[in-house]
């Protein structure tokens, strides 16, 4: 079974015997609704980096879960939840690339691409001359996000047919769904790091949540979903942002988003 997962087509195991080292372990990506079956996606990463006087290891998880449910002979429920973190086990600075990042029409909906977290100044070319100083409140210009340590998101989703003609099967019709959904989720500063504090500083909860930054976002809303041959899916949302941080964009409104995953 072991020689399977790490050898089968359906997942991959890679290793790169030069001057870094890798091993992953990724299940096949969740097929496009309405699928009878539970989807449980875990990836784990154990990176190890070495150049002349620096060695840099870290491990890196992270996981889906989408269990859908029929409720009648046209509804169908789903709910959906992904988690995950990366820890420098060499106290190394973890790489942009391998932090998380959230937001987005398949991901949080209701707000922009990797909106949701801190973001920092883009580092742009300053005028050569400046007519007055920007007053407090004025634009400093654009920021970009730079992620987290951990993530966390859950959702719940309810699908049905096009009224009338959606029950047709092989028909254009059938192809669509109506969309319900509710979302919630939020990066987590640094899961591995908070949690040691807040234990050496007896396990109160509240101090382990504040250490992780932990603010929940919350989005309502509702669409349409295309299937392309159960590989793709194109959504178009309605969708309303509730509790957004000053850090954060916002999307209220349509968002149109194609991709192979959701959540």
């Amino acid at each position: 079974l072991l020689r399977q997962l790490l050898l089968g087509k359906s997942s991959s195991f890679f290793f790169n015997l030069l001057n870094c080292y890798a091993a992953s372990f990724l299940l096949p990506p969740p097929p496009p609704p309405p699928s009878p079956h539970a989807l449980l996606e875990p990836q784990f990463q154990f990176l190890c980096h070495r150049t002349a006087g620096d060695k840099s290891t870290q491990l890196r998880m992270d996981s889906l879960l989408q269990l859908p449910l029929r409720l009648t002979s046209w509804l169908v429920a789903e709910a959906t939840f992904s988690a995950g973190f990366v820890h420098s086990l060499s106290s190394h600075a973890v790489s942009i690339a391998d932090r998380f990042f959230m937001g987005g029409p398949l991901d949080l909906r209701g707000y922009k691409y990797y909106s949701v977290g801190p973001s920092e100044p883009l580092l742009t070319p300053k005028p050569v001359y400046v007519d007055a100083p920007l007053r407090s409140g004025e634009a400093q210009g654009p920021t970009c996000p730079v992620g987290a340590l951990g993530s966390w998101m859950g959702g719940l989703h309810l699908y049905s047919p096009l009224p009338f003609w959606g029950e047709a099967r092989e028909s254009v019709a059938s192809l669509f769904r109506l969309h319900a959904f509710a979302m919630a989720g939020s990066l987590l500063a640094d899961p591995i790091r908070a949690f040691k504090v807040a234990r050496n500083q007896g396990g109160q909860l509240d101090r382990f949540l504040q250490l992780l930054d932990f603010q929940p976002r919350y989005v309502l809303g509702a669409g349409l979903i295309l299937r392309f041959v159960n590989v793709a899916r194109l959504e178009l949302n309605y969708c309303l942002p509730v509790n957004p941080q000053p850090d954060d964009a916002p999307q209220a409104g349509f968002q149109v988003g194609i991709g192979l995953s959701y959540m």
